[in-house]
């Protein structure tokens, strides 16, 4: 977590605390996008740096048909939490899943595609 290297350039910032689920861990999996499979992270901590940095991806402007590499997709991630705050990224992925459910489902999809 400490090399992630948005938090050495003090971008981000975390906080290890439980987590009780993400939004789209339920759904069934989505057709990936990179064509590798899924690592799977462990521990609680590991997590809450995927979900925060997830929840400011989603809330980007960057969209699949961008096809974006990990340098785009790390500036996105900056610009966004920037912009928003990290409460601006978490209440715009809120409300896009009220207002449009599927489509944040599949989006949300994406982003963890990207991320994990």
């Amino acid at each position: 977590m400490d090399g992630d290297p948005a938090i050495q350039a003090d971008i981000l910032s975390y906080e290890v605390h439980p987590v009780q689920g993400f939004p789209g861990d339920s759904l069934p999996p989505g057709p990936q996008a990179s064509g590798q499979p899924h690592r799977s992270l462990s521990g609680a901590a590991a997590r809450e740096v995927i979900h925060s940095r997830g929840w400011a991806l989603f809330a980007s402007s960057l969209q699949r048909s961008d096809a974006p590499g990990a340098d785009v997709v790390a500036e996105a991630i900056r610009v966004t939490v920037q912009q928003l705050g990290t409460d601006g990224c978490t209440g715009r992925m809120a409300q896009e899943f009220g207002d449009h459910p599927e489509a944040a489902a599949e989006r949300m999809r994406w982003v963890r595609s990207l991320l994990i």
